[in-house]
């Protein structure tokens, strides 16, 4: 293949102007999220609608996953965080939903610690291939609104936005702030800035199948890594100059680095989450 033929010109994507994109980019993925900068407003949309999905080590919390408020009853989070969460239950290690929590070292003012009273997979997830990575929580009581505890928006379209390789995006979690503390959280709510690929780049940047439901992301900053007690973490984009819930991140790769770092694309799973909250005993 000539080298003219490497390239995809973006005439039909809305990314660069003028610029290419490479075929062989997949070499200049840079899937990195550690680090970050701290949230300092957390009463601020979309950073009210996390929340951290948290169990006791000792006298410390550990923040093993993030979710975010679909209702005052529902969490969406990742099916691996829900597997993640009923091993937990089984070691006889309860876990909570925290919402308005923002340092896990203290008790925040808008904190509320409520316990998850049933959750469930994805019918169709796959453990081994991580296919169709979505979950939801049910809460034992509900949550009470305020300022700073508030549902995500939901996904909407754009016509200015840019679905091919979306730079209007960031993530936010608790996940490890050095690679060298990656199995440890950080004490407080951070964000990164990244770019969301849409299915048609995301297939081109690997050279395996994607599992079902994912789209690849990766940090604006090549310093960026996601990992451990990442999974789940929010990743809100831009459309009609409000911050979405655009997805959750369902592979991290700090200590893979030749592995991209995938979100799971929650706009394909709408029709299953609003089953879930009209009937939870048959979606």
């Amino acid at each position: 293949m000539s080298s003219a033929a490497n390239y995809v010109l973006l005439a039909s994507l809305c990314m660069f102007g003028t610029e290419a994109f490479s075929l062989n980019a997949r070499a200049a993925l840079r899937p990195r999220i550690l680090g970050g900068l701290e949230v300092s407003n957390r009463c601020k949309a979309p950073y009210n609608s996390i929340v951290a999905l948290e169990f006791m080590s000792g006298a410390s919390p550990v923040a093993f996953c993030s979710g975010h408020i679909l209702n005052t009853r529902i969490v969406v989070t990742t099916a691996y965080c829900v597997e993640n969460l009923r091993m937990l239950g089984q070691a006889g290690l309860p876990v909570f939903a925290v919402a308005g929590e923002r340092d896990l070292m203290g008790t925040d003012s808008e904190e509320q610690k409520i316990p998850v009273a049933n959750y469930k997979a994805h019918p169709l997830y796959n453990d081994t291939t991580l296919d169709n990575n979505i979950g939801l929580l049910q809460l034992a009581i509900p949550v009470t609104l305020g300022a700073c505890v508030q549902p995500y928006s939901k996904y909407e379209e754009d016509p200015n936005a840019c679905t091919d390789i979306d730079k209007s995006c960031f993530m936010v979690g608790w996940g490890a702030y050095t690679e060298s503390s990656a199995y440890l959280n950080s004490a407080r709510l951070r964000a990164a800035d990244m770019v969301v690929y849409g299915d048609f780049v995301s297939r081109i940047l690997t050279s395996s199948q994607l599992p079902a439901g994912t789209l690849v992301v990766e940090g604006a900053n090549i310093k960026n890594k996601a990992c451990i007690f990442d999974w789940g973490d929010l990743i809100a984009c831009k459309r009609n100059n409000k911050y979405v819930l655009r997805g959750l991140l369902a592979r991290y790769n700090c200590m893979t680095p030749d592995v991209p770092m995938l979100m799971t694309d929650v706009t394909l799973y709408d029709l299953w989450m609003t089953r879930c909250v009209q009937d939870w005993t048959s979606c």
